[in-house]
């Protein structure tokens, strides 16, 4: 992410999966995603990848 657009395109992304609240710090370059149903990494990975962008690592 370089810029505050994209910041948001990947938060609402995320966002956009059920039981997901995500909040993307774009000067770390992270999201902090919180989930109120375990979902799999796949899927977190792909609704990203959907939006045009790829995800590094998930910790």
């Amino acid at each position: 992410m370089t810029c505050g657009n994209c910041a948001n395109h990947v938060e609402n992304a995320l966002n956009s999966l059920d039981n997901v609240y995500a909040k993307v710090d774009l000067k770390k370059n992270l999201a902090n995603v919180r989930m109120k149903i375990d979902m799999s990494e796949e899927i977190l990975k792909g609704s990203v990848n959907k939006a045009g962008y790829r995800v590094k690592y998930i910790d």
